[in-house]
């Protein structure tokens, strides 16, 4: 009985071995487990910002910022996933303007009532040239108007897009960078706040003030 007792001790001991080794046993994914971990996030960031440079007029900067607050270790990720997207939109956008926009942008602009929006970025094209890309790019004004407008005047394709892309560049890591300094004081001051209903509040008059900003 003695001797079966020390087996089944023995045979314990080494399970709990095996199962403490099993936990302490450093995870093999390394970076692709932290990049796995974030692939939702800066997935959502990257078809977001796709959508925002092309067909849907909503800044991404609504959520955008707060994601960037809560998620400090996330930032440069964000802002690479949104800049990433910015330019495959971007070119999208600028070859529709430049070989489908009868057929594909004209019902777009109807569809939104960008037209007035649309002549004027076109004005300006052909008034100031690249100038009015930097000005739309680092604005709230819809970016696609900048990548459609560029192709229907013909702008060379790389100096457009790559205007486009140092100028946002700027924007959503400056953005960034701004987040990274102040986000633990703003994460205090959010953790104070103990009514939920405070806190949405925030968020929608957040979101709603970007978006009156986005509309001027």
């Amino acid at each position: 009985m003695g001797r079966t007792y020390d087996n089944s001790s023995h045979r314990a001991s080494d399970d709990a071995g095996a199962s403490g080794g099993e936990e302490d046993k450093p995870h093999k994914s390394g970076i692709f487990g932290a990049l796995r971990g974030r692939l939702g996030l800066t997935g959502g960031f990257f078809v977001y910002s796709i959508f925002e440079s092309t067909i849907f007029p909503v800044p991404i900067e609504a959520p955008m910022i707060p994601a960037m607050i809560a998620r400090r270790k996330a930032i440069w990720a964000i802002c690479t996933a949104v800049l990433a997207g910015c330019i495959v939109g971007t070119v999208a956008a600028y070859l529709v303007g430049a070989w489908l926009f009868e057929p594909v942008a004209q019902p777009l602009i109807d569809l939104f009532g960008v037209h007035q929006g649309f002549d004027d970025a076109l004005q300006q094209f052909e008034q100031n040239g690249m100038a009015t890309i930097v000005v739309i790019a680092l604005s709230p004004i819809p970016l696609v108007l900048a990548s459609l407008g560029a192709g229907v005047v013909g702008i060379n394709p790389f100096v457009a897009i790559g205007f486009i892309a140092v100028t946002r560049a700027v924007r959503y890591y400056g953005m960034g960078l701004i987040a990274w300094y102040a986000a633990p004081s703003l994460q205090k001051l959010w953790d104070r706040l103990d009514s939920p209903w405070i806190k949405w509040t925030l968020i929608l008059i957040s979101v709603l003030a970007l978006a009156a900003l986005f509309m001027l």
